[in-house]
């Protein structure tokens, strides 16, 4: 889903920390990272890959403003699938 702007500010409210801003080309996630925050796009995309059976990175999808990044993996404590980079 997207959130609209009413729904971002309500969202806001319930971050963990303070707004964070990445330089483009950062990582934001790892493959194989446990612990990872799920992350409330604000501004600018976060794409995310998986890694094929040679280990060759491929894109799943781009979030945007107003979408959430997360993978069920994250809420049940096993390492992440999936990379992303801002």
């Amino acid at each position: 889903p997207v959130l609209n702007a009413e729904q971002l500010q309500t969202a806001k409210r319930f971050a963990s920390g303070p707004a964070r801003v990445f330089a483009a080309g950062e990582q934001v996630y790892a493959i194989g990272e446990h612990g990872v925050a799920a992350w409330l796009v604000l501004e600018g995309t976060i794409d995310v890959v998986r890694r094929d059976g040679l280990s060759h990175e491929a894109p799943i999808t781009t979030h945007g403003p107003g979408q959430l990044t997360g993978e069920v993996n994250q809420l049940a404590g096993r390492p992440t699938i999936a990379g992303g980079t801002a």
